[in-house]
């Protein structure tokens, strides 16, 4: 959150920033949810074993 806030400080461009934070955001949000399938794959593998 930090360095958002430092770009949002340093730049005029306000629509830029935020088109940039929803794309963070929806790049997270996919993230996590494939690291949240990795685990259950891993976790059904494990139970298997």
């Amino acid at each position: 959150m930090h360095y958002s806030w430092f770009y949002l400080k340093n730049s005029s461009d306000f629509d830029r920033f935020s088109h940039l934070h929803q794309n963070l955001h929806i790049k997270n949000t996919q993230f996590r949810r494939l690291k949240n399938n990795c685990f259950t794959h891993l976790n059904n593998m494990y139970i298997e074993l």
